[in-house]
């Protein structure tokens, strides 16, 4: 599945990833789920992008994971629902211990910036 994202083949990655995703969510950290949404954005395929984010956050709903699906929507131009999604990753980052603060700044810092840009 990746190398053919690394190979500018993003449509024939999608089977792959979507099967390990189904078969094991929780793979590489859930990073089999950015890759599967990236793979659906570069085939023309914006709004499964999305879904799919959506989907990761419902199964595991990190501040990670609301920032990228806030990223998302902010590029696909829905406005309400990015700014929704971001603010809310801030407010968990807010409310959070220390030890998921600390792993969350950088993503917090990007929901800010991408929030100040909407």
């Amino acid at each position: 599945g990746l190398a053919r994202i690394d190979l500018n083949e993003p449509a024939s990655a999608i089977r792959p990833l979507q099967t390990l995703v189904d078969d094991q969510p929780a793979y590489d950290d859930y990073e089999i789920w950015h890759d599967l949404a990236f793979a659906h954005w570069e085939s023309e395929n914006r709004l499964e992008a999305v879904n799919t984010l959506r989907r990761l956050v419902e199964t595991s709903p990190r501040i990670k994971h609301k920032v990228i699906l806030g990223s998302y929507l902010a590029r696909m131009g829905e406005k309400p629902e990015a700014q929704a999604c971001l603010e809310e990753a801030i407010a968990d980052f807010d409310d959070a211990p220390r030890h998921v603060r600390r792993d969350a700044r950088k993503w917090v810092k990007q929901a800010r910036a991408e929030l100040a840009a909407l």
